[in-house]
């Protein structure tokens, strides 16, 4: 976080210098206290030791002295009685020898009548501590000036009646830490307040100059207290003010405490980076600010901000942030530590910039790019030694909302998505684009528990999943890459009416590159009359596809609406009862209804079933789709019925089969083969027309939907009976009377004891040895042996 730990240094550098400032005009004041108000008497000569240099006047206690008063020369006037001092200095060393603080200036002048005493030039003072004045002999200088402060100001009035001390003109001063200057100062003795009139200005020395301003201070109480009027703090381009801001000074003359007021505003701006990214610029708002320094006065140790308080921070990645109350935590060296947002707390994340790589002066929002916010009652953000973000916890309830620039190739508008739990953990990390600035942004959230998704997009209906852990992994560039959802997941959602899916789950995992939901721990799949478990399956958010492995299992049920239920006449599909599919591998489309399964293949409804490597299967229109090859082709089971209603099974294998319910046609292409009890067939192509399920169900002698009303066979067609086959190029058998004729070829029967027959067109019979012969006048029929008419 480094907005905060910017503001830190700045705090402590602040605190320093007034510590210095206050500490230096208030002890010359007690200084200026201490001597003048003895006056000095009409007869100077009765108590000034005459010296080489001039005339001295000490002040002694437990034999050490307090101050000593030297003047090159003192005039006294008879007239008015006024006393002239010239060449004066004067060094306190303060009742526990702990100071060397000097006054020296060139004209001084005391009026007995009033007790004003008035330095007619610039008066000169430097403040020196000197801890180790007990130590040593008495008036001996310190051994090391270790930060002497320097004061020099014009045309002060002392009153040695009152104590008070003023002075209209400008007031400098000058340290190790800095300089600065105010206009006009006064002392009030009797509360003891110093007022710094108007026009503060100091400059906090350094490679990276502060500098403070404020319209006008007052320094009063005990312990002592400066109270700023409009300060205002510039450095390096950044900027720090307020209404007012009140400094709390220790008996030891350290800050102790700081509070700002109204209107307290931040600014903090990082130059441009050689790499020519977009400068990192923040804001800090609130109403108050306070912040408690530790014992020596240079290190924060804790803050609170209150009011309204919000940050925002520009640059590749825009960022706000608000609450009602923030309270940071420092460590004895003065680190920030904690920062707690407290009252509806909010950090608003934005999608990255990108640099135009063309133009760097222009910036482009990523297409896929993340807009997030964290909001809760209260957020916990702990930092590293180093300063920087590294883990943020909410408190109460909280939520993370994304939204989605563009949502895939189809740029269907921005997607929203809500996440809900019971409590989120945030782990942040180095900002791949403000890296050199001590830029941080988010790397990965946790939630837990009752975690609750809510997607939604213009125009679609929302998207709703629960689970009790959530996860949400962030890029390098701030972008969300990854969502897993753990323990008892579950989905509700789709795109509009017939899409509408239901998910349960061990686990689901979003992966934004690819669109990809994918499920493992046990996942069920359910929509528009659809269950399918599998061992994993992949859910494509953009297109709608499913894509499932390992022993999937799905279940079908029929549609009041479809064509294909029994009342619309359906035969193979079109029981009432539940289509069943099995495979290796699924395929499903936008529509849940719709699905391609593969790898040993099984679809079956009651008695009747279809195997093949592959099989499209849509449930909506009851269209049924196989293909095979020549190791595993498509099989399918029908039955025929004979005149006793006696049903025998007939097996069907091609390579592709396609099979309609809702006009109950079954076409095999590429190859087919039928293989009743008594017979077997075989042709290029061969179709198959069912008998209607409701037939089926108006005749009590049969049972079943998978009856044959009519086959017919095209291209290369044999068939073999016991003791006979026929050959041909089109068949048309009909169970309800047993028959073939067979055609085109043209067609021949060849039976072992019987001979071979020939004609235009032949029909035979399965349970007798009939055959009928037909020939046109230039096709005579051909008859090897003798046969019935």
């Amino acid at each position: 976080m480094p907005f905060v730990e910017r503001l830190r240094r700045w705090l402590a550098v602040i605190a320093v210098v007034f510590s210095l400032f206050v500490a230096g005009v208030y002890v010359r004041g007690r200084m200026r206290q201490s001597t003048s108000a003895r006056p000095i008497p009409p007869r100077i000569d009765s108590q000034l030791k005459r010296t080489a240099s001039g005339f001295e006047y000490a002040k002694s206690e437990g034999g050490r002295t307090i101050f000593v008063i030297r003047a090159g020369e003192v005039k006294e006037f008879k007239l008015n009685g006024r006393t002239a001092l010239r060449k004066v200095s004067i060094i306190l060393y303060g009742r526990d020898s702990s100071r060397f603080d000097r006054i020296y200036g060139d004209d001084f002048a005391y009026d007995p009548q009033s007790g004003d005493v008035t330095a007619d030039g610039d008066v000169q003072i430097d403040l020196e501590a000197n801890p180790a004045g007990l130590l040593t002999a008495d008036q001996a200088p310190p051994a090391d000036l270790k930060n002497p402060i320097h004061l020099k100001t014009s045309g002060l009035v002392f009153n040695r009646n009152t104590g008070n001390a003023s002075t209209n003109g400008r007031v400098e001063f000058t340290s190790a830490q800095g300089s600065g200057w105010a206009q006009g100062v006064r002392y009030e003795a009797s509360s003891r307040t110093l007022t710094l009139a108007a026009q503060i200005h100091v400059i906090v020395a350094g490679s990276d100059a502060s500098v403070l301003t404020a319209a006008r201070g007052t320094v009063s109480g005990d312990p002592r207290q400066l109270l700023l009027e409009q300060p205002r703090i510039e450095r390096g381009g950044s900027v720090l003010q307020a209404a007012t801001a009140m400094f709390f000074f220790g008996a030891d003359k350290n800050v102790e405490r700081i509070l700002a007021s109204g209107a307290v505003h931040a600014e903090i701006a990082q130059p441009q980076s050689a790499t020519g990214k977009p400068p990192l610029h923040s804001n800090l708002n609130a109403e108050r600010a306070e912040f408690v320094l530790n014992v020596a006065g240079d290190q924060l140790h804790s803050g609170l901000l209150t009011g309204h308080v919000q940050m925002d921070q520009t640059g590749i990645q825009p960022m706000q942030a608000s609450a009602e109350r923030v309270v940071m935590e420092f460590s004895a060296r003065g680190v920030l530590q904690r920062v707690k947002a407290e009252e509806q707390a909010r950090i608003h994340y934005g999608a990255p910039q990108i640099p135009n790589s063309s133009r760097p002066d222009v910036t482009n929002a990523r297409g896929q790019g993340e807009d997030y916010e964290i909001a809760a009652q209260a957020i916990d953000f702990d930092v590293t030694e180093g300063g920087h973000l590294d883990r943020a916890v909410t408190s109460g309830p909280a939520q993370i909302t994304l939204l989605s620039k563009n949502v895939g190739p189809q740029q269907r508008g921005a997607q929203r998505t809500v996440i809900t739990a019971g409590r989120f953990e945030s782990r942040f990390a180095q900002s791949l684009h403000h890296a050199s600035q001590g830029g941080m942004q988010i790397a990965s959230v946790h939630g837990e528990p009752d975690a609750r998704i809510v997607s939604a997009a213009p125009g679609q209906p929302e998207r709703v999943s629960t689970s009790q852990r959530v996860d949400a992994e962030f890029s390098p560039d701030g972008q969300l890459t990854a969502v897993t959802q753990q323990g008892t997941f579950h989905y509700f959602g789709g795109e509009g009416a017939g899409r509408q899916m239901e998910v349960f789950s061990g686990q689901a995992r979003y992966t934004t590159a690819d669109q990809l939901v994918t499920l493992t721990g046990s996942p069920r799949i359910a929509g528009q009359n659809m269950t399918t478990t599998a061992q994993t399956v992949r859910i494509n958010r953009v297109t709608g596809e499913a894509f499932a492995q390992g022993e999937i299992k799905s279940t079908y049920t029929a549609q009041a609406t479809s064509q294909a239920t029994p009342d619309g006449g359906g035969a193979l599909l079109g029981s009432r009862a539940p289509v069943h599919v099995t495979a290796s591998a699924m395929r499903a489309k936008s529509s849940p209804s719709s699905a391609v399964y593969t790898g040993s293949a099984r679809l079956w409804q009651d008695a009747n079933m279809i195997e093949a490597p592959e099989i499209e299967f849509d449930n909506a229109h009851r269209t049924v789709r196989a293909k095979g090859n020549a190791a595993l082709p498509v099989t399918m089971t029908l039955v025929q019925n004979d005149k006793a209603g006696k049903s025998t099974p007939v097996r069907l294998s091609g390579m592709t089969l396609t099979y309609t319910d809702s006009d109950r046609t079954a076409i095999y292409e590429a190859g087919v083969t039928a293989t009743g009890q008594d017979f077997s067939a075989g042709a290029r192509t061969m179709k198959l027309v069912l008998v209607p399920e409701i037939q089926v169900k108006e005749n009590k002698a049969v049972a079943g939907s998978n009856r044959v009303e009519r086959m017919v066979a095209s291209g290369a067609v044999n068939i073999e009976q016991a003791g006979r086959k026929a050959t041909g190029e089109q068949l048309v058998y009909t169970p309800t009377d047993e028959k073939f004729v067979l055609t085109g070829g043209p067609p021949s029967i060849f039976d072992a004891e019987r001979g071979k027959i020939t004609g235009d067109s032949l029909t035979f019979y399965r349970h007798d040895a009939r055959v009928l012969v037909e020939g046109e006048a230039n096709s005579p029929v051909v008859t090897q042996t003798q046969v019935a008419r």
